[in-house]
Formats: structure tokens, C-alpha cells, sequence
């Protein structure tokens, strides 16, 4: 008998796992902004505007601690449009502005210009129709919702128009005299997007970037050169018994000084002062407080100009400065301005050494 036998093969196999992940992605891709009109449909275009400020290049003559309008602008329409006609209401496009993350700006919301110390831009965007309506600044790095267009009726053309506004402003920090280059400059992004997206935050959506053309100062600043950088004024020694005879706020000793500066012999600035405690910088008052190193007590110093008490402010040349005042209009050659300092009482006087310190800063306006 033949037995047959069968071999048993025994495969083994391999087993491949795979794993597909399929995410979403967040990112949302912009398309342009559509716009209709009695021939059809269309979309706004992306736009880039170069401002040229005018003058296209300024000459400044004047006094250093200027604030105000520098005498150069920009003010000119862009516009998004769709063309037609026969009674198509125009689209009221929703506009927001954001400036760009590189310009930094000052605490009253200008643009800072670090290669024009003394200069600064404010920025903004209008928007109408037809015409420039009310400008809308932008006063920081936040993004901005500007006004809503208006929907209007019939024209041969419907158009929104948008305004960029630049202006160049003096900042009242010194300007000094030289030339400025000031280079080309991203300084804004609007959004012009659809009716319905009130949140701003839709697919649809059109740019127009702004940017300041390169622009150079050249200045010649009036300011005046202080003769007597450190002014010292000496008290006479004095008998405790007979100060403290005397009426609290009452004047012991009067010492006059003078300060005397060296200004330009035609088209001088116009001179403003503060005078600020040396110890106590945010003292207002009209009383300036003792060194801390002073042993003696109950006194106090008083500075007087044409007879009248001091108030005492920030250490500042700005414009405007908390209790600066007016030495001189159209100040010219060598000038001297006259002072009283006096020692005064506050309360019972101890015996001992005293000594106050002011410092005083010039503003040439």
C-alpha cells in the first residue's frame, strides 16, 4: 500500500498598518471683493499707492521746539469702482485700516520718524462717494473698523473712493539743524470688504497698501545758547531766634540772578522757561523743597520773575509744558532775564545748613 502523504505548507504573512490623518487647515484664502453692475458681475482689484508728500521736499526755517502742521501733506483718492449704469445702487464696501507692525507711535498717537527727530506724521484714511468725507486717524498698531460707505442711487459710474491722509507734523521735541532723509515707508493696510461682513473677518476681501514715499528735511532751527550753564545764589548766615519771630510764608532774604542767553541777531525764537525741583521733579507748586542733605528745618525757597512766584514744572522743553512761561517774543543777541530767589519760612526753624537746587530748561517756540 502506498500512503500518500500531503505536506502541510504553512504561510506566514506580514500585516501593514497605515493611519491617514486628515486635518483641516485654518487657513482661509482671500478672494477679491465682487461688485455688480447692470452689465454683470465683477471684483475690486488690489491696490498699492505711493504717497508723495508736497512739497517733495521741505525746507524748515523756525524755531526748534516747533508743534504743529510742518507745512507737507498727503491727500489724494484711491478707489475701488465698478462701471455701469441705468440706476445700480453703488456698494456700501465696509473699510478697515491697520498701520504697519514696524512704525511705532508717540503717547498723543503720531508716527514716529527716527531718522527726523523732532518730526512726526499723522496718519488716517476718509472715504465717500465723490469726495474726501471726514478723515478717521490711526493713533496706534491696533486695527481699526473705519465708517461704512454710504449706499447711494444712480450714476454713470459707481465708485467708493478712498482717501489716505498723511501730514507731517513738528512734535516740539528740538529740531536740529541739518538734512533728514526720510525712506520709503509701509505705513498702512486697508480692507476694503463686502457689505455683509460686519465682523471683518470674511473670505472675501481686498488690500490696498500705503506707503510714503522717501522724503527729505533740511532744517535751519532759531534757538539761543545759555551763557550760564550753573548759577549758584548765595543766602546770608541767619539768627534762628529772629526767623522764627517772623510769619509763616513771610520772605527772610531776597537774592536776585540772572539768566543770560545768546540768541541769533535776526529772526530770533520766541523764549519760554520751566523751572523744575531738582528733588521733588513732579512739584507744581510755587515752593521749591530743601536738599535732603540740609540740616536745617521750617524753610523753604521761593524763585520770582517780575516779582511774581514760580511754579515749578517737568524737566521739558515740549510746547505746552505744565507752568512754562514766556521769557521773550523774537528774542535777538545777547539777552538777560532777571530773577529774585527767596528764602521763605514754613514752620518752626531749626538751626542748621540748607541748600535747594532748580534746574531750568529753554524752549524756543
Amino acid at each position: 500500500m502506498i500512503k500518500s502523504c500531503r505536506d502541510k505548507i504553512k504561510t506566514i504573512g506580514s500585516h501593514l498598518f497605515g493611519l491617514l490623518v486628515l486635518t483641516v487647515s485654518p487657513q482661509i484664502y482671500a478672494a477679491n471683493v465682487p461688485c455688480t453692475t447692470e452689465f454683470g458681475s465683477g471684483v475690486l482689484e488690489d491696490q498699492t499707492v505711493n504717497a508723495s508728500l508736497t512739497p517733495s521736499s521741505l525746507v524748515y526755517t523756525g524755531p526748534a521746539n516747533k508743534s504743529g502742521s510742518a507745512g507737507a501733506s498727503y491727500y489724494a483718492s484711491t478707489y475701488q469702482y465698478c462701471n455701469g449704469g441705468g440706476g445700480v445702487s453703488r456698494d456700501p464696501y465696509r473699510l478697515w485700516a491697520t498701520s504697519d507692525s514696524a512704525i511705532q507711535f508717540t503717547a498723543n498717537g503720531r508716527v514716529i520718524l527716527p531718522d527726523a527727530p523732532g518730526f512726526v506724521l499723522s496718519i488716517g484714511v476718509a472715504s465717500s462717494l465723490r469726495s474726501g468725507g471726514s478723515i478717521e486717524y490711526l493713533t496706534s498698531n491696533s486695527r481699526k473698523s473705519l465708517k461704512q460707505m454710504a449706499a447711494s442711487g444712480s450714476g454713470s459710474q459707481y465708485d467708493g473712493y478712498i482717501w489716505p491722509y498723511i501730514l507731517l507734523e513738528s512734535s516740539g521735541i528740538p529740531i536740529k539743524s541739518g538734512t533728514y532723509t526720510i525712506p520709503k515707508t509701509l505705513l498702512m493696510k486697508i480692507e476694503v470688504r463686502s457689505p455683509s461682513d460686519t465682523a471683518g473677518n470674511g473670505a472675501d476681501v481686498n488690500y490696498i497698501n500705503v506707503y510714503l514715499n522717501t522724503f527729505t528735511i533740511t532744517a535751519t532751527t532759531a534757538t539761543c545758547t545759555v551763557k550760564n550753564q550753573t548759577l549758584t545764589v548765595p543766602f546770608p548766615a541767619s539768627n534762628t531766634n529772629a526767623i522764627n519771630n517772623t510769619s509763616i510764608g513771610s520772605s527772610i532774604f531776597t537774592k536776585p540772578f540772572s539768566i543770560q542767553l545768546n540768541c541769533p541777531t535776526s529772526g530770533g525764537p520766541d523764549v519760554y522757561t520751566t523751572f523744575t525741583d531738582n528733588n521733588n521733579p513732579g512739584n507744581t507748586s510755587d515752593t521749591l523743597s530743601l536738599d535732603p542733605s540740609s540740616s536745617a528745618k521750617g524753610l523753604a525757597v521761593q524763585l520770582k520773575y517780575k516779582g511774581s512766584p514760580i511754579k515749578f514744572g517737568p524737566d521739558t522743553s515740549m510746547p505746552g509744558n505744565t507752568n512754562q512761561f514766556l521769557l521773550q517774543k523774537s528774542a535777538s543777541g545777547l539777552v538777560s532775564y532777571d530773577f529774585d530767589a527767596a528764602l521763605i519760612k514754613t514752620g518752626a526753624v531749626t538751626p542748621g545748613d540748607y541748600k535747594a537746587t532748580a534746574t531750568y530748561t529753554m524752549s524756543y517756540q
